[in-house]
């Protein structure tokens, strides 16, 4: 890499440091009231509240902050594996049928899967864009949702050509290109086309299993099993980013990335001796979270990382545990600007100040 771009990035990173929340002086993990919500297969926090929502094997459940409970949201029957948020709307999916929550209506409405949605295929991932519903499959598909048609959901969809390639992880960069993370590493595809993904990242990145990607201040965050890669729009390729990340080397799992305020967060699962941890970028290398997961969970292994608008959120089959981030104060208002003088006027040319 050149110098040039290397100073680039890090001069990018760097802002995350200035910008990021305070990590001084939080209170230890608490535990979300239990509730019989049955097993945890997926978290999502809510963007504009601080309510969570899990899939599990007794359906979609919502968790009131409000009130410290969980809630039937519906699907009891169904083992919900993969919940999401995105344009403001809930979406839950089984591995063969995707459904999204009319919240006036309180009912779950069921999405028409593209005709090329094989029997025995099955979701494996929800898109984390804010804004674009995308799904991935264990055989090698994406399928972008673009409309409500007259009579089903209309998709658009882009094909590996291989069955044997499992979608992980999907983002959309910007207007033009989804990134797609697979078993078998980081793929592209360009909006509106139907080309195959093209493979991204040759000669820096691994070709193993993406574990999850992310879009974080202009930056394309990938994490893989033994560690972090990034990229901004402006680098001709990705640098590996793990400075300060400490894991299981002979079994490392690094589970996924969440963003909350202005810092970016990773969990590593962790597991045998070796305690789950979570960290938050600082500059460019990564800082344990305080406090540590196994100071105040006696090294309970997590497997979910979710945040809201003001907390984070860890979990695992049976358990999600919060920690709220005080409020910020409110910076005190500008001093009033002082009024300007009015110059003195000659407005007859006579030499002499106007008086009146």
């Amino acid at each position: 890499m050149k110098g040039n771009t290397l100073k680039a990035f890090l001069a990018i990173v760097f802002l995350f440091s200035i910008t990021s929340t305070s990590h001084a002086e939080l209170n230890a993990w608490t535990e979300l009231s239990p509730g019989d919500v049955g097993v945890i297969h997926s978290i999502v926090g809510g963007k504009m509240s601080l309510n969570v929502y899990a899939g599990t094997n007794k359906g979609v459940h919502k968790y009131i902050y409000a009130e410290n409970r969980w809630e039937p949201l519906g699907l009891q029957d169904q083992t919900i594996l993969e919940v999401g948020i995105i344009n403001h709307v809930l979406y839950a999916a089984n591995g063969k049928k995707l459904w999204h929550y009319d919240a006036a209506g309180k009912k779950w409405n069921e999405l028409t899967l593209p005709a090329s949605f094989e029997r025995e295929e099955v979701i494996r991932s929800l898109s984390k864009s804010d804004d674009t519903l995308i799904l991935g499959t264990n055989k090698g598909k994406v399928f972008v949702f673009r409309e409500f048609g007259p009579n089903q959901a209309v998709w658009n969809s882009y094909d590996f050509e291989d069955e044997t390639i499992v979608v992980s992880a999907i983002h959309q960069y910007d207007s033009k290109i989804i990134v797609i993370g697979t078993s078998r590493g980081l793929y592209a595809a360009i909006v509106g086309q139907s080309h195959p993904p093209m493979a991204i990242g040759g000669g820096v990145l691994p070709r193993d299993g993406v574990e999850d990607l992310i879009v974080f201040n202009n930056t394309l965050f990938v994490a893989y099993k033994t560690g972090v890669y990034a990229k901004t729009s402006d680098q001709s390729n990705f640098v590996k980013l793990s400075d300060g990340l400490e894991f299981d080397r002979a079994a490392p799992v690094v589970r996924g990335f969440t963003k909350q305020g202005e810092s970016l967060y990773l969990l590593v699962r962790g597991g045998n001796d070796y305690p789950s941890r979570l960290f938050y970028l600082e500059g460019s290398s990564w800082k344990e979270f305080s406090p540590t997961i196994a100071s105040t969970l006696n090294n309970t292994i997590m497997l979910y990382l979710t945040s809201t608008k003001d907390s984070l959120y860890i979990g695992n089959t049976s358990r999600i545990y919060e920690i709220h981030f005080p409020a910020q104060p409110e910076p005190p208002p500008p001093p009033p600007t002082p009024p300007v003088p009015t110059p003195p006027l000659d407005t007859d040319g006579d030499g002499v100040i106007d008086t009146t």
